[in-house]
């Protein structure tokens, strides 16, 4: 039933598709109707194999690649008719990705354990001569059995090393030494490698890069030492570590000059930290930067990023060291989601440095309470306003006191409707809106976990103002205040 269904949908749809691409046969409708041919089953092969490929998700995200199940793309597809089926198997590229995930407490049910091994020989079979990418996923093990299924998949995947484009997973110890093993032979096509799994807090991944010049993504969420990485500094893009201390940080961020977006999380604390004293590191093209490192201040008192649009971090004492990196970068940055044990005038000192930004997320550090919070109110006088641009600010377990203060801020920064003047009228500055107000943009409001120092603990949703604004169209959304009623 759900095939038919299916098929029927898609008939329905490639009709309109023909009628649109100009490929509607040249004999009259009822005579197709006679002869019972549906417009899908004429269509060239090169126009109906580019719709299957389109059919099957193009994300990079392993998770989103094509599965096994006849339920999905792209085995459905060749389940419709016999024409659909030879197009189906002649498009080599609908069988270059595939995601294989177990689950144990599924497979312990069922009698006997069933194999990917033949999938995967089969997919790289009709794949023809494309790269292939592989997303495997394995939970821990229940019992040995599973260990083998897993093996054997591996086993599978590895003598098209010099055909893989993409490689992720999360998978234990043994089967990523097994398939890093096989990079390290040679995987010259390769351009995603995305490793997580079960490793011990003592073990370590070598990951030897040497033959990958193409590698553009390398997301490492495991204890790992990378050798040969000049092989690929000059593709690499993005690079995502966890477990790596300052010096071995910087000299990624150094000898990859190409790098867009660098991600670090380090959650151990050390005790003797070894710091990176060999100057600025100027990393050109970044535009994403996250630091979630007890060190991250450091890091960022090292960079030179002009180019720098989002940055994420959180770290103690580092607002010296957010201040210099933002003043000698001066970076178009529309972004930041800080969580830091900081002095509050060093954020807002810093946020001078950013007139651009169109995100602003304080989490937890530096708490703003009641008049506090009025720094980020706008006026008249434009040269001292903080961030015109915003449109979402988000405040988590950071904020609290007077609602007031916020709520004025909130005043300031929202434009009501395009119908309905909420600008004073004594407004005026060099930069004023078109209304002689102030610039506003204000369209997302987030606050979680209130701090009150009230008797009456009110939500902010609940005052009259906000709900005018509301009624609006400005977005607010609240958590429960904490240590309130509404949590119970």
């Amino acid at each position: 039933m759900q095939v038919t269904m299916v098929a029927a949908a898609s008939l329905n749809h490639l009709s309109d598709v023909v009628r649109q691409i100009g490929l509607e046969p040249a004999q009259p409708r009822d005579s197709l109707n006679v002869l019972r041919v549906h417009p899908a089953q004429i269509l060239p092969f090169d126009v109906l194999s580019q719709i299957f490929t389109d059919c099957v998700p193009a994300s990079h995200k392993g998770g989103d690649f094509p599965t096994t199940s006849a339920k999905r793309e792209p085995l459905l597809l060749g389940r419709v008719c016999s024409h659909w089926r030879r197009v189906a198997l002649a498009t080599h590229l609908l069988w270059a990705k595939l995601n294989i995930v177990y689950r144990y407490h599924r497979i312990a049910q069922r009698s006997p354990r069933n194999s990917f091994k033949p999938a995967v020989a089969e997919w790289a079979n009709r794949a023809g001569q494309c790269a292939l990418s592989y997303h495997i996923s394995a939970e821990s093990y229940s019992i040995p059995e599973d260990e083998n299924l897993v093996t054997e998949v591996v086993d599978a995947i590895i003598p098209h090393r010099e055909r893989w484009r993409h490689i992720s997973g999360i998978l234990p110890l043994a089967q990523w030494t097994a398939i890093c093993s096989a990079i390290a032979n040679g995987a010259p096509l390769l351009e995603r490698l995305h490793i997580s799994g079960y490793i011990g807090s003592n073990e370590r991944i070598d990951i030897e890069l040497l033959t990958t010049p193409l590698l553009e993504t390398l997301v490492l969420k495991v204890n790992h030492r990378v050798l040969g990485l000049d092989a690929c500094q000059q593709s690499l893009r993005n690079l995502s570590v966890c477990g790596t201390d300052p010096i071995d940080c910087m000299s990624y961020l150094l000898h990859c000059p190409n790098l867009e977006v660098f991600s670090l999380k380090n959650e151990k604390i050390y005790r003797d930290v070894t710091y990176w004293h060999a100057g600025i590191v100027k990393t050109m093209r970044l535009v994403s930067l996250e630091l979630d490192a007890i060190f991250a201040g450091h890091i960022l008192d090292c960079l030179h990023s002009p180019l720098l649009k989002t940055l994420q971090f959180s770290s103690l004492r580092s607002g010296q060291q957010l201040k210099s990196c933002l003043d000698r970068s001066k970076p178009p940055l529309t972004s930041l989601d800080a969580t830091a044990w900081i002095n509050l005038a060093d954020l807002f000192d810093s946020l001078r440095y950013v007139p651009g930004l169109k995100v602003l997320r304080i989490r937890e550090k530096p708490e703003m309470w009641s008049q506090q919070v009025e720094r980020l109110k706008l006026g008249p006088r434009i040269n001292e306003n903080i961030c015109p641009g915003l449109k979402l600010m988000e405040f988590d377990g950071c904020i609290g006191g007077d609602m007031k203060y916020l709520e004025d801020v909130v005043l300031s920064r929202w434009k009501g409707r395009t119908d309905v003047a909420t600008i004073p009228s004594s407004t005026t500055g060099s930069k004023s809106a078109l209304d002689g107000g102030w610039e506003r943009n204000l369209s997302h409001v987030i606050i979680n976990d209130w701090m009150s120092d009230q008797g009456s603990l009110s939500r902010f949703t609940e005052r009259p103002m906000i709900q005018k604004f509301t009624a609006e169209g400005l977005h607010v959304f609240e958590d429960d205040p904490f240590d309130s009623d509404y949590s119970v």
